[in-house]
């Protein structure tokens, strides 16, 4: 059986990727150092793959994670926009809009709206 892939896996993997460091990425997501290592790790084992090449001081992403990265950065940014678009959709006013006002205001208004 083929692994499925963890969505927030795939965030915190685009981060460190993108600040090229474990602790910028941890910075960026506001998460520790170490749940962000060992969320790589875990995407790695379940993937049964390396993505990322560590040093003491270094990264360097293999084949793996630059396929990885290349592939799963469009499609999290196409989830983020439709996410976005969905919770302003929800946001959105539905159903009849009833306005109390004085009576003696409501045949000027219908005077404006009849013209």
């Amino acid at each position: 059986m083929r692994p499925v892939l963890d969505f927030n896996a795939l965030k915190i993997f685009i981060a460190v990727v993108e600040r090229d460091s474990f602790v910028g990425a941890s910075k960026a997501l506001e998460m520790p150092t170490s749940n962000v290592s060992r969320c790589i790790s875990q995407l790695e084992d379940k993937l049964n793959l390396q993505l990322i090449e560590r040093s003491t001081r270094h990264m360097k992403l293999t084949q793996a994670g630059h396929l990885l990265y290349t592939r799963a950065k469009p499609l999290l940014e196409a989830l983020e926009q439709t996410e976005t678009e969905l919770t302003l959709r929800q946001m959105q006013f539905k159903g009849p809009l009833r306005i109390c006002i004085p009576n003696e205001i409501g045949p000027v208004i219908a005077g404006l709206c009849c013209c």
